[in-house]
């Protein structure tokens, strides 16, 4: 990572460790989606894409959290 070794060491911890929990939480969520939801349905497909674009805009704004984090950890 860039610029890494500029970041305090705890608030480098502390970025990772939410990074990791992040990422496996979106990735049980989208399992649960996946699960939920059968894409394959007609009845059910409306929903799965409507949860679909959902789940990709909390992706987006989470990761956009993180980079902000990492900003002000930089500063």
């Amino acid at each position: 990572m860039p610029g890494a070794a500029s970041l305090p060491e705890d608030g480098l911890a502390e970025l990772v460790l939410a990074h990791r929990r992040l990422g496996q939480r979106l990735s049980d969520l989208e399992h649960e989606l996946d699960d939920a939801l059968d894409p394959d349905d007609p009845a059910t497909l409306h929903t799965y894409a409507t949860a679909r674009r959902r789940w990709r805009a909390a992706l987006e704004h989470m990761a956009g959290v993180i980079r902000r984090l990492e900003g002000d950890l930089r500063r």
